[in-house]
């Protein structure tokens, strides 16, 4: 269940509570989003039974074939249940999964068992480190994962760590700038106003858990604030693609 409380802007989309120890709540988040991840798992892979979805495959499946060849180290960051790693596997790339749900872990490993690949389960706080050497990566994923990470700056560092000179990461994040996110921006700021946490999950489950993930994802910036953070990370920018949609598309490379 996510609880609601107030907010607080820290920058453009940022919508994180007010608290009196903001580590603690930013410890918190992390465990009620791996409780929330752990609940979907059963279900999460039918979401690829629906276009939309499959499409998030090709969304980093041909950006990252111009840039590196099959048999490069891949890490898919937040796996999820697995799809995109298996995609990768499938394409001849040597994949390292990272995922902090106990219960998508077990999905995705599951999916990749027999596979060159290593799956790793970290049990994340404001951030995840990443138990890999420096440079190990020529590349990083990461589907819709880093609008659920509190420390950002934190997670961007790790990343510039584990990823070679030279080497690419490719992001989906939110786009504030949509009109979908925009909407969902209003539904935020209501669900917190009014404290509706324990009510959602009375609901019908499907209703519930999309009210769930607009609680839990916090990080909601526009292009030019994802792209500030990347380049202050260490990333020189290569390509934003998909302004204009919910789910934008950044790719980079380490410096």
């Amino acid at each position: 269940m996510v609880k609601a409380a107030g907010m607080q802007n820290k920058g453009p989309g940022d919508r994180r509570p007010v608290v009196a120890n903001h580590i603690e709540w930013m410890d918190a988040h992390a465990g009620e989003t791996r409780d929330y991840f752990d609940g979907m798992a059963p279900r999460w892979s039918e979401k690829y039974e629906y276009e939309a979805f499959r499409r998030r495959l090709n969304v980093f499946l041909r950006p990252l074939a111009e840039v590196i060849p099959p048999g490069s180290r891949v890490l898919d960051f937040g796996c999820g249940s697995g799809e995109l790693a298996l995609a990768l596997s499938d394409s001849g790339y040597r994949v390292i999964g990272l995922e902090s749900s106990a219960a998508m872990h077990s999905c995705s490993s599951k999916a990749l068992q027999g596979r060159d690949a290593v799956m790793l389960r970290v049990d994340s706080g404001s951030w995840s480190p990443i138990e890999l050497p420096d440079g190990a990566c020529d590349a990083i994923v990461s589907s819709s994962v880093l609008e659920y990470i509190a420390n950002i700056e934190a997670q961007l560092s790790e990343f510039r760590r584990v990823v070679k000179p030279g080497g690419v990461i490719i992001v989906t994040v939110p786009n504030a700038d949509s009109g979908v996110r925009k909407i969902e921006r209003l539904l935020q700021v209501v669900l917190r106003a009014l404290h509706l946490g324990r009510v959602i999950n009375l609901l019908p489950h499907r209703i519930a858990s999309y009210l769930n993930y607009i609680l839990l994802s916090i990080n909601r910036w526009n292009l030019s604030e994802w792209q500030r953070l990347l380049a202050s990370a260490g990333f020189e920018l290569t390509e934003t693609a998909f302004h204009d949609k919910p789910l934008a598309r950044i790719s980079a490379r380490r410096t």
